[in-house]
């Protein structure tokens, strides 16, 4: 589109879901804005990580629910559709939907697009997006589409990554990243042993809803270690790691960037 539209993206983010799908969202959000598009991210609830990156730029957030909680996904169609009203582009990054919320959107606005990896769920749409590796060479992809026309965009050529933009640097380094909300105390122990025997540099992310931060000062001032709070460009410290120890997610594909 070569006119500026209207663009929404509905997904969510909580210590359970993690920010694999809001950061996706957001680097879409940031690239249409860049465009001149008029941008929107519908969340559940405020929360701690959208207060975080409403701090670092100035993203548009609305919040479906504020007295109570989500029920089901009509519910959630009917309430989204009650703030969309001028007709866009959904993009619809969230587990919980699948051909019945996004029917709905699709008879009032002009596009909707569906971003998954799981592959497990029918849709309705015009587009699919599924980066997942294990659709690059193979026909594992089941169209699961009540939509004869969507598009199906399989794998990591069709991944929403931000732009490579650092050299890598090498110095055999170790960095521990459980997620935006994964449980530090998982390598807590395994460090400690590590440095035991090892001369490796080890870096460790904590992510903006990680838990147990407390837990991190037993280590964070021994020598050969550093950590990073409440990080936006994990690239930087990707350049400079060997070894990635972390959860599955978002970060295997940035990492891969990196070798």
């Amino acid at each position: 589109y070569h006119y500026n539209m209207y663009i929404y993206f509905r997904t969510n983010c909580s210590k359970k879901l993690g920010l694999g799908h809001f950061s996706r969202c957001m680097r879409l959000y940031n690239y249409f804005e860049k465009k001149g598009h008029n941008c929107q991210i519908i969340l559940d609830k405020p929360s701690n990580i959208d207060n975080f990156f409403l701090t670092t730029s100035k993203i548009k957030i609305k919040y479906l629910y504020e007295n109570f909680n989500f029920k089901n996904q009509i519910l959630d169609a009917n309430y989204f559709l009650n703030i969309t009203r001028k007709q866009g582009i959904v993009f619809v990054d969230d587990y919980r939907f699948d051909n019945k919320w996004e029917e709905k959107i699709f008879k009032f606005h002009k596009k909707v697009v569906v971003i998954e990896d799981l592959n497990n769920k029918k849709h309705y749409s015009n587009y699919i997006i599924n980066s997942n590796p294990k659709y690059n060479y193979s026909k594992l992809y089941t169209n699961l589409s009540l939509n004869s026309k969507t598009k199906l965009l399989l794998g990591t050529n069709f991944s929403l990554l931000k732009s490579k933009n650092e050299k890598e640097i090498k110095n055999n380094n170790i960095t521990f990243y459980f997620g935006g909300s994964g449980k530090l105390n998982h390598f807590v122990h395994i460090i400690k042993n590590l440095k035991k025997k090892i001369k490796n540099k080890i870096f460790i992310i904590s992510g903006p809803l990680s838990n147990n931060k407390k837990i991190l000062s037993e280590i964070e001032n021994k020598k050969g270690i550093e950590v990073f709070y409440n990080i936006n460009n994990l690239d930087k410290i990707l350049c400079k790691t060997s070894l990635l120890v972390s959860s599955s997610g978002m970060i295997s594909l940035e990492a891969s960037r990196y070798k």
